[in-house]
């Protein structure tokens, strides 16, 4: 049986945002250019465009990681509404 969690936490203090969300996923992850998960799968990647837009409009930065099992993506930006 596979084992599955997602965990996800956002913090917003003054005008900082933080996102971080980590998934269960054993198989290794190949990164782009980008940083970004990659995969050669027809209709797979999609939402990767769409983080990687978010992260070029909104100045962020991205920190994906994978250790023991997990992957881990941190998102922070700075709110300027």
């Amino acid at each position: 049986m596979q084992k599955r969690k997602i965990d996800i936490t956002i913090e917003h203090i003054e005008n900082q945002c933080a996102l971080e969300v980590k998934n269960l996923y054993d198989f290794e992850i190949k990164f782009d250019e980008y940083g970004l998960p990659t995969t050669n799968r027809k209709s797979h990647g999609i939402g990767m465009i769409s983080l990687k837009n978010f992260v070029e409009k909104y100045q962020a930065q991205l920190d994906f990681s994978q250790e023991n099992g997990e992957v881990k993506v941190m998102i922070y930006w700075e709110d300027l509404n």
